[in-house]
């Protein structure tokens, strides 16, 4: 749903129900009632989990942003943001491109993508993990086909100019960011993907 329930927001805390904290639900709730502060405790723990199963959703994304705007005053946007310079945002962003580009070279269908094997050490500690990803990199984009292989390599340009390199370590709420340009980055992919999808049927309609 557009605006999460409490319980599912509590739900992104932890593997199973369960092992959720008890003593989350009530400063969620204060929160979300009184306009407090969210608990550092459920963005700590969303943050765990998606360098754990390495998923990043929208309840997940929404936690995040949430905790992000109200409690540290970042104002993150609610999609891509391409002039955001917090190098952490950039980050998150390049390792969707990283990302995409395997699938674009290998298929969707891959057993594991980069993100399974590498987004707990990107989000973390990127000096180590990120020349490794541009190695790999390299090996898809000779993959794909020129017009695509162009676009690609404009965008990583484009995502790189800014960052002078790559911090050795990311605090807690750099990985929160990191995890939120991942997922604006990943969403824009897609979104062109289906709009494209949508002008190419109904161009034929009209022919």
């Amino acid at each position: 749903p557009e605006f999460p329930s409490l319980r599912l927001l509590l739900d992104q805390a932890a593997r199973t129900r369960e092992d959720i904290p008890p003593l989350l639900g009530g400063p969620l709730l204060r929160a979300v009632v009184s306009g407090y502060p969210y608990p550092d405790a459920l963005f700590a723990a969303v943050v765990r989990r998606i360098r754990a199963d390495d998923r990043l959703d929208y309840p997940r994304a929404c936690v995040l942003k949430g905790y992000l705007n109200r409690n540290l005053r970042m104002e993150v946007s609610m999609s891509l943001d391409t002039e955001r310079p917090d190098p952490a945002y950039r980050l998150g962003r390049l390792f969707a491109a990283l990302e995409k580009t395997q699938k674009d070279a290998l298929g969707e269908g891959l057993n594991r993508t980069i993100r399974d094997s590498y987004y707990a050490a990107a989000s973390a500690t990127p000096r180590v993990a990120f020349p490794r990803l541009l190695r790999l990199y390299q090996h898809h984009l000779d993959k794909l086909d020129g017009g695509w292989r162009i676009a690609r390599e404009r965008l990583i340009q484009e995502i790189l100019a800014p960052l002078g390199g790559f911090p050795a370590h990311l605090g807690l709420a750099e990985q929160g960011l990191f995890a939120i340009g991942y997922y604006h980055q990943t969403r824009d992919f897609y979104t062109k993907r289906g709009e494209a999808a949508a002008d190419s049927t109904d161009g034929g309609a009209q022919e």
